[in-house]
């Protein structure tokens, strides 16, 4: 067997490369594996698609950067007996594997690394990988992009991450579609930490993360932490901000101005906006017991006081809905939510359950006087089980009142046969019915369609 004191780049730059076997190959003695199946660009990608790769002993192993770099064919690795206790730099090394689905990486150690930047970057098709390296502490200083663009990657359990010595976190979940929460409730950063720009930016599906230990009072540039805001001609850039989220979790060492940073466009903000069509629409945030709040995001930047106001943080979302009807019978119960759909506030009309004699409904109406929306919106009716959108309303309650149009019953005769239509508590009198007439009642189904409810 070989026993090679670095293999970097031995097989880089090899286009027309379809299988590799490996398995006489003792890496035992192995410091550097840098780039080993790793390309320059694109071009030079090879044609691998699976790596069987379990007989690599890592033991000695000190750098495997850029280690499958640009493989944008490969789609699964197994490296599962590459245990790396000596691992110092793992930067971009799975970078740019486009198709890779998968990798069995259930030994890799990653506590020594001071450089993990790109090293799953633009993975996009990842979904996941077998193993534990990202818990425990790890020495890394920087994690910039770490995770960027992977964007079928729906979770990713980071809960036990710590990394005290980190000073960049810039895009590390960026520009991740699909990723749905992030828990980085044990990450215990320091003041050490300086850069978080753009660390959740246009991942728009996130719903909850947990900051509670991370440290950004040491920040210089946290510029669109949790989205991106506006281009250079500070034109909205829609779907940028991660504005489906639903809770923010923040601790006493996070300052959403970093180390007293003085230019404002380097903060943090909490998502600012609900995007509905080409309308949007400021948002404010409360702490989830209520307790402060809510405010804007620009107000909570001036009003946060770390050692008190630290916690739980939600949007502010929580509509009240009530339904009036005017000389009408019967009731409906008040529609309250705080649920955050898609990109805008909104919400399906329950069915109208007021019945007014002689009267059939027509519509809902909103009769607010304009002062209570944000902006005016273009039509202020709202039919049976339409779907309102609440994007426009300050006010967190809205009352809706019901609008009915006359009716008249018809009853029709063919052949002895009758027909009568009512409507709710309606009644009819038809004279001159033959003695004993036979009679069924009908009933329209919600959905469609009629059923027998009565006969005689």
């Amino acid at each position: 067997a070989i026993r090679p004191v670095s293999i970097a780049y031995w097989f880089s730059d090899m286009p027309q490369l379809e299988t590799v076997d490996v398995s006489r190959l003792d890496t035992s003695k192995t410091k550097r594996m840098d780039s080993v199946f790793g390309s320059t660009n694109s071009e030079l990608s090879s044609k691998l698609t699976e790596l069987d790769l379990s007989t690599f002993d890592g033991s000695l192993v000190e750098s495997a950067s850029g280690m499958f770099k640009y493989q944008e064919n490969l789609k699964y690795v197994d490296l599962r007996n590459f245990d790396t206790p000596q691992l110092k730099n793992s930067a971009g090394m799975f970078n740019h594997c486009l198709k890779l689905e998968n990798a069995d990486l259930t030994n890799l150690d990653i506590s020594n690394v001071t450089d993990c930047n790109t090293m799953f970057g633009w993975c996009r098709k990842l979904t996941g990988f077998t193993g534990s390296f990202l818990k425990g502490e790890i020495a890394s200083k920087d994690m910039s992009s770490m995770f960027c663009l992977c964007d079928s990657l729906e979770s990713i359990d980071v809960s036990e991450l710590r990394a005290p010595y980190v000073e960049n976190m810039y895009r590390m979940f960026g520009w991740c579609y699909n990723l749905k929460n992030v828990d980085l409730s044990n990450i215990h950063t320091t003041s050490a930490l300086k850069n978080t720009k753009e660390m959740f930016a246009y991942s728009n599906k996130l719903q909850n993360i947990n900051l509670s230990t991370l440290d950004t009072t040491g920040a210089t540039d946290m510029t669109d932490m949790f989205g991106v805001r506006h281009d250079e001609n500070s034109v909205r850039k829609n779907g940028a901000d991660i504005i489906g989220v639903k809770s923010i979790t923040i601790g006493p060492n996070f300052s959403f101005k970093g180390a007293g940073i003085t230019d404002s466009s380097k903060w943090a903000y909490f998502p600012r906006k609900v995007v509905s069509g080409t309308y949007e629409n400021y948002r404010k945030w409360i702490r989830e017991d209520r307790a402060f709040g809510p405010y804007y995001p620009d107000e909570l930047n001036s009003e946060y006081e770390a050692s008190t106001m630290y916690g739980t943080w939600i949007p502010d979302n929580y509509k009240k809905i009530n339904f009036v009807a005017e000389d009408a019978y019967g009731s409906m119960a008040s529609l309250e939510t705080n649920d955050f759909v898609a990109d805008s506030y909104h919400v399906t009309l329950p069915k109208n359950r007021f019945v007014k004699p002689g009267y059939t409904f027509d519509h809902w109406e909103d009769r607010g006087t304009g002062n209570s929306y944000m902006e005016e919106p273009v039509n202020k009716t709202y039919k049976d089980k339409a779907v309102l959108s609440y994007t426009y309303y300050e006010d967190n309650e809205i009352t809706l009142y019901a609008v009915f149009k006359e009716i008249d019953n018809s009853s029709t005769s063919d052949n002895g046969t009758f027909y009568i239509t009512l409507h709710g508590f309606e009644q009819a009198l038809l004279e001159d019915l033959p003695a004993g007439l036979n009679y069924r009642v009908y009933e329209e189904n919600p959905g469609g369609g009629w059923s027998l409810v009565g006969s005689g």
